[in-house]
């Protein structure tokens, strides 16, 4: 049940159901720290026939960046063991 409504809470926090153009002040400035904005921001801004801004494009590549090589040493330290996770 936390799991549920942890998603539910970062689904309003994503600009999935609204555009960041319509938020001002603050607020902006807090939903940019989420880079779940930047990846859609990449996905969105095309369709509507917009280029993607570049701050967009490069913190998406840094955190694919990041996530990929936190996973490869996870992997390194976990190989012998993964056997038995699955």
């Amino acid at each position: 049940m936390i799991v549920q409504n942890l998603l539910l809470v970062s689904f309003y926090f994503t600009p999935i159901m609204w555009k960041t153009d319509q938020l001002h002040g603050v607020i902006l400035e807090y939903i940019k720290f989420n880079p779940l904005v930047h990846f859609f921001n990449i996905i969105r801004e095309p369709l509507l026939g917009v280029r993607p801004e570049t701050v967009s494009v490069i913190i998406s590549i840094v955190c694919t960046v990041v996530t990929f090589l936190a996973a490869m040493v996870i992997l390194m330290k976990t190989k012998n063991r993964i056997a038995y996770w699955l």
